[in-house]
């Protein structure tokens, strides 16, 4: 009797799991809130399983065109872990997750290379690039952040002889995530992030000469305690 009943019980479940991997993706993205995680997309399409998302962007950051892959059964739940794999770019390969859902939010394993220039106004900066990188907040407080960062100075700073590369590693601070980045004892960015995407960064140049704190300060940069400062605080 009990095998009975366990068979069309099987059939159902199958039946059911079918049904939530061949769902279309672009729904299942509304669904799980993909747009208050400030993600957007110029097209979507495919399945949950198997889906392709063009010209992908998070909040003000370009991403590029990616393949996508979601867990149907978290849908169940109103939450979605969105699998993406970036196409050929010139920024080369990106991958990560992005978990959506009613009290979390963020990114998960991200490894690769974003364009960042402009993206921070006047910070000077042309590239961020993760390492295994896990960024998550739940109620609007940092519950997770780790993993490595390398930011790449703007090419205009090229000929003030400073280091082309700063690298950090990322943490919670109270509600945000934070990270300093720094390359030697002359140049540091402590950047912070909030749920909601503002973030707050000090970038500090040791001053070396005269004509040096005059071309930073080209840049906005301002004399303090010995340094070159640059503060700005915005929305992503």
């Amino acid at each position: 009797m009990m095998r009975r009943v366990r068979w069309p019980l099987w059939i159902a479940g199958v039946f059911v799991l079918a049904l939530l991997a061949l769902f279309p993706l672009r729904p299942a993205l509304q669904i799980a809130g993909a747009e208050r995680s400030g993600l957007a997309a110029r097209a979507v399409a495919g399945t949950v399983w198997n889906g392709a998302m063009g010209d992908v962007r998070l909040r003000h950051l370009r991403l590029g065109d990616f393949s996508v892959s979601l867990n149907p059964l978290a849908l169940l739940t109103g939450s979605a872990n969105l699998h993406l794999t970036r196409f050929k770019d010139s920024d080369g390969p990106l991958t990560g997750v992005l978990r959506s859902g009613r009290h979390t939010g963020g990114v998960a394993h991200l490894k690769g290379r974003v364009a960042a220039a402009g993206l921070f106004g006047q910070v000077p900066l042309d590239a961020l690039e993760f390492s295994d990188t896990t960024i998550l907040f739940r109620d609007g407080h940092c519950a997770r952040a780790e993993g490595t960062m390398t930011a790449m100075l703007g090419q205009a700073l090229g000929a003030l002889d400073l280091s082309p590369d700063m690298r950090g590693q990322w943490r919670c601070d109270g509600d945000r995530a934070r990270i300093v980045l720094s390359a030697g004892a002359g140049q540091q960015v402590d950047f912070l992030l909030a749920a909601s995407g503002r973030y707050q960064i000090e970038m500090r140049i040791a001053s070396r000469s005269g004509e040096q704190q005059v071309a930073l300060g080209l840049f906005g940069f301002h004399p303090r305690d010995g340094a070159m400062v640059l503060t700005t605080n915005g929305q992503l």
